[in-house]
């Protein structure tokens, strides 16, 4: 979830003396990553609807696409949290969605992230079980993720519109 999709890198790096710069080719992943990068890519190809409509937003307003949580919560200290493993490490992605993505290493046990997600004043939407959450200025939703996982939120009544996509 970001604001351009650009899956790879055309051309050279300009300091090659040690390579300073990366170039993504998302198709030369390990086989283990495959199955979660393209589901990423596939969910947010069906947001292109909604990510082009909070783009005019973007371009009307000035306010960009993927915003900090103290933009709409700016007197909770929550929305200005962060910590070294990854925990709220959050944003908003237009009006009605936030993501928390998982940004540190799975438990070698489980094969799972822990993480720790704030879940603002409102009713929010847990994409991917369903799940209704009322939140508030300091509800902490902790939970464990796999690598296809990402913690996607939506603001309840909200019209987020999506197109079909075959991968």
């Amino acid at each position: 979830f970001r604001t351009h999709d650009r899956g790879s890198s055309a051309g050279n790096c300009a300091n090659t003396n040690p390579p300073s710069c990366s170039i993504v080719a998302v198709w030369k992943v390990p086989d283990e990553y495959f199955e979660a990068n393209r589901y990423a890519m596939v969910s947010r190809e069906k947001l292109l609807p909604y990510i082009y409509n909070a783009t005019r937003q973007a371009f009307d307003t000035g306010l960009s696409l993927i915003r900090p949580m103290y933009y709409y919560y700016p007197e909770i200290d929550m929305a200005y949290r962060a910590d070294p493993k990854g925990n709220f490490a959050q944003y908003f992605f237009g009006d009605h969605i936030f993501v928390a993505p998982v940004v540190s290493p799975a438990l070698s046990n489980t094969s799972m992230a822990v993480k720790s997600i704030w879940i603002p004043n409102g009713t929010w939407i847990e994409k991917q079980t369903g799940s209704l959450l009322t939140g508030s200025a300091t509800y902490v939703l902790t939970k464990s993720f796999d690598l296809q996982e990402i913690p996607v939120f939506i603001r309840a009544g909200a019209v987020i519109p999506e197109i079909p996509v075959t991968p």
